[in-house]
């Protein structure tokens, strides 16, 4: 698949997402995962492997409280890169 055939996907991608946002914001605690209580930690890992499979090092990520996650505007930036 080219990019030209991804770009349709990927600016609505960009614009569901930042119509999306403000929201989930408002929602969101403003507690980081490593504020919890251990309690919420434990149950909060029972949660991720609660279908049996064993939770990946992104999952994990979240219930240590290390956030590398990228900016929403990576989809746009490499659309950018790819002209």
């Amino acid at each position: 698949m080219k990019i030209r055939d991804m770009r349709p996907t990927i600016e609505r991608t960009i614009a569901g997402l930042e119509q999306k946002l403000p929201a989930l914001l408002r929602k969101a605690p403003r507690m980081r995962p490593a504020d919890l209580p251990p309690a919420r930690l434990t149950l909060r890992g029972v949660h991720l492997a609660d279908d049996g499979r064993i939770p990946s090092r992104t999952e994990r990520e979240r219930i240590l409280g290390e956030n590398d996650l990228v900016d929403i505007n990576y989809l746009r930036r490499g659309l950018q890169a790819a002209r």
